[in-house]
């Protein structure tokens, strides 16, 4: 609940409410300020769940004690709403003609007309961003209603750059930790960065929104920082990777989410185990050279692997697949199929040969081993 007495919230006509492209969760879906209304509307219905308010107003109508946050734009006398976007959405889907016939699903209740009536004007309190920012930051980062890493970063860093606070007192006010607030705006200022030196677009990302934690999480990878030269963390550095490194910048947010004018899909599908793939990649110049010329991650991972790695894990895939094949030994095998026992001959040849030159080298290199077939 907002705090505020009953005299400073009063009732403000729908038709005057603007949905806020600022919104932090909104700009993750690639929302800005060239965004027609309409168009967040179907994103907020369509994506982000207005549909479930639907149902609740639907039963008890507005919870007139949970007014809107709104500021009001002095040139067209319309209120801006900060806080309570969803809400706004669901109430616009029930009282503009159509709107649920076109967008809506079935099954969705009707609306009395009595509660129709009474959200022509929704109650609303009017306030400054500044004096909104505490309330809607532990609400949506640490609260019960709580956002994804990009608005939560987004948040920090609008917060931290327009008013003037240090991410300690944001982390205090909203109840996070200081170590993650840092985490959340550092990976925010890199994407700032990519955009202000033209190497990364937001809005050319394939997917309908942007993975942020694909960047968060892989910020703390050695590999990764070292291939962008990620500096020191500092609140007060705008410039987080040098001019010399925007370039590789630019090619790893590619990589990681995509790019449509590059005809791009992006390299992480599943952030495990494609992120740990990627930053293998990118500490080995033959595995960077195989994703600029557009090689599957796996192939680059795949060059990256030192082959005392690659051996090991052959070699335990091998006596995996050979348990199968004991497993199946008695009832797979009938006793007929000659092309299976020359097969299992070759594997036995293999394998005597493998044991043997694997066995001479580890009695050169223990020379008091016994010279039996058993290692212990």
């Amino acid at each position: 609940m907002v705090s505020g007495t009953a005299s400073e919230i009063r009732k403000i006509p729908v038709d005057d409410l603007l949905f806020d492209y600022q919104n932090p969760r909104l700009s993750e879906f690639g929302i800005d300020a060239k965004t027609p209304q309409e168009e967040i509307l179907v994103k907020l219905w369509d994506v982000m769940g207005a549909e479930e308010i639907y149902y609740s107003i639907a039963a008890s109508g507005f919870f007139e004690h949970e007014p809107l946050i709104v500021i009001k734009d002095p040139k067209s006398g319309k209120f801006t709403v900060m806080e309570g976007n969803r809400r706004l959405a669901a109430i616009k889907a029930i009282t503009l003609p159509d709107f649920i016939e076109e967008h809506g699903s079935s099954g969705l209740p009707s609306i009395s007309p009595v509660i129709k009536e009474s959200l022509k004007t929704i109650p609303c309190l009017e306030m400054s961003r500044k004096e909104a920012w505490r309330f809607i930051g532990f609400k949506h980062v640490n609260g019960a209603l709580k956002w994804g890493g990009y608005p939560k970063a987004r948040f920090i860093a609008q917060v931290k750059n327009e008013y003037g606070l240090s991410i300690e007192e944001i982390a205090k006010q909203i109840g996070d930790t200081t170590k993650i607030a840092s985490k959340l705006y550092q990976a925010f200022m890199v994407i700032e960065q990519a955009e202000r030196e033209k190497v990364f677009d937001r809005h050319d990302v394939p997917s309908d929104r942007l993975y942020f934690s694909h960047l968060y999480n892989g910020l703390n990878h050695a590999n990764i920082q070292a291939f962008i030269g990620l500096k020191e963390f500092n609140e007060n550095e705008q410039e987080l990777i040098p001019k010399s490194k925007v370039k590789e910048l630019g090619e790893l947010l590619r990589w990681m989410f995509g790019s449509e004018k590059n005809k791009a899909r992006p390299l992480i599908v599943s952030q495990n185990p494609d992120l740990k793939y990627l930053s293998k990649a990118l500490g080995n110049s033959e595995s960077v050279a195989a994703l600029r010329a557009n090689q599957a991650l796996s192939v680059a991972y795949e060059i990256s692997r030192p082959d005392p790695e690659k051996f090991e894990q052959s070699l335990n895939e091998a006596k995996r697949a050979l348990y199968d094949v004991q497993k199946y030994l008695a009832t797979g095998f009938d006793g007929k199929n000659r092309e299976q026992v020359q097969t299992a001959l070759s594997i036995a040849d293999m394998a005597d040969s493998i044991f043997s030159w694997m066995k001479e080298k580890y009695d050169a290199n223990s020379p008091r081993q016994p010279k039996n077939r058993t290692i212990d």
